[in-house]
C-alpha cells in the first residue's frame, strides 16, 4: 500500500517520492503521520514556490521497518556524585522508601523506561574496583578511596550482590566492567566464578553464604574501560596483548554473554595521543585475536553515549 500527498513543489515538472517501509498494523497511523508532515513541508516552502506549483509524497506502508537492538540504549551506574550512592543506594535503614537498600522511586522510573542493560562498576573507577571489598556484611566492608573521582570515601556497601539486586529490581541485564588497569586476571576469573558458577566451588558456596545461591546471569562483559587514558594509559598493541590474557581466563560458568573491548575511535584516540601505532598492524593484531575461538561473544553494544563499533570488528560467535 502506497499512500499518497500532493502539494506544491519547487520546480516545475519534477517529483519527490519518498519511501518509508512501516509495518502493516501501523497504516493507518503512518498515513496520518506523513499527512502531518506533507502539510509542514508545504508550510515551510510556501513563501518560496510559485503559486500552482506542486510536490509529490508517496510512502509504502506495505514493507517492514529495520530493528534497532534496544541494548544500544543501555545505562550506566558509576561512584561518580551521588548517582549511585544516595541515587541508586541509600541503605535499608534510610527513610527514603526503599527495596533492601534500593530506592524504590528510582526503580519504579526504571521499570518504566524499560532500560535494557547497566554497566557497573565504571566508567574509570572500573580499573580501580576490587570486587571482593564489596560483599559479605555491609558492617565488615573496608571503606576505600575513590581516587577516580574526587578522592571520596566509597564504603563499599553496593557491592556485586547489590547491583545484581538492583538488576532484578529493574528488570534489566547485567554489563559488568572488570578490572584491567589495577587488577589481575585471577581477580577477574574468580570475581566471574562468584557470579556466575552453579557447581558447588568455593566461590559459588561463598556466594550462597551471601544471599544468593542461584548463579547470577552476566549479559555482557566489559574487558577494560577507556584502556588509551584512564584505564591504564595503554598503547593498542599493550591492550590487545593484554586483553587476550583475560579473554583466556575469564570464563562464564554459566550463560552465555556479549564481552566489549574499546571500540575504533577509542584505538584511533591513542594513535592521535602519540603512542605511533601503524593503523594496518593495530587492526591485524585484532583480527588474529578474533579468530582466537575463545569461549566469550563480541557484539556491538556500549553504553548510550560512546559511538557503536562496527559488526565486523569486534564481534565473534561463541562455540562450545
Amino acid at each position: 500500500m502506497v499512500a499518497g500527498i500532493s502539494g506544491p513543489r519547487q520546480q516545475r515538472g519534477s517529483t519527490v517520492s519518498v519511501r518509508v517501509p512501516l509495518g502493516r498494523r501501523k497504516e493507518k497511523m503512518a498515513r496520518r503521520i506523513f499527512t502531518a508532515l506533507g502539510l509542514l513541508a508545504v508550510a515551510s516552502v510556501a513563501p518560496s514556490i510559485a503559486a500552482g506549483d506542486k510536490i509529490h509524497l508517496s510512502v509504502d506502508v506495505s514493507k517492514p521497518g529495520p530493528t534497532i537492538n534496544r541494548n544500544i540504549f543501555g545505562q550506566f551506574a558509576e561512584n561518580l556524585g551521588h548517582g549511585l550512592y544516595e541515587g541508586i543506594w541509600v541503605g535499608p535503614d534510610s527513610p527514603i522508601p526503599n527495596t533492601r537498600g534500593i530506592r524504590k522511586d528510582v526503580v519504579s522510573a526504571l521499570r518504566h523506561l524499560k532500560v535494557p542493560n547497566v554497566r557497573w562498576p565504571g566508567g574509570c573507577f572500573a580499573d580501580q574496583y576490587h570486587w571482593r571489598k564489596g560483599i559479605g556484611p555491609r558492617e565488615k566492608r573496608p571503606a576505600t578511596v575513590n581516587s577516580a573521582w574526587g578522592d571520596v570515601i566509597d564504603t563499599n556497601a553496593f557491592g556485586t550482590d547489590e547491583f545484581m539486586d538492583f538488576m532484578q529490581q529493574i528488570g534489566s541485564t547485567p554489563y559488568v566492567s572488570i578490572n584491567i588497569g589495577s587488577g589481575t586476571p585471577e581477580e577477574a576469573a574468580e570475581w566471574l566464578e562468584y557470579m556466575t558458577a552453579a557447581a558447588p566451588t568455593a566461590l559459588a558456596k561463598e556466594r550462597a553464604a551471601n544471599g544468593h545461591p542461584e548463579p547470577y546471569k552476566v549479559g555482557f562483559l566489559g574487558v577494560g574501560n577507556e584502556s588509551w587514558d584512564c584505564g591504564g594509559a595503554m598503547t593498542p598493541d599493550y591492550y590487545v596483548s593484554l586483553m587476550k590474557v583475560y579473554s583466556r581466563f575469564c570464563a562464564q560458568h554459566e550463560s552465555g554473554a556479549a564481552r566489549q573491548r574499546p571500540n575504533a575511535e577509542d584505538r584511533g584516540r591513542s594513535r592521535h595521543a602519540g603512542y605511533g601505532v601503524d593503523r594496518s598492524r593495530d587492526e591485524s593484531m585484532e583480527e588474529a585475536h578474533l579468530g582466537l575461538g575463545h569461549q566469550w561473544s563480541f557484539a556491538a553494544l556500549v553504553h548510550g553515549s560512546e559511538r557503536v563499533a562496527p559488526l565486523n570488528e569486534i564481534r565473534e560467535v561463541r562455540t562450545r
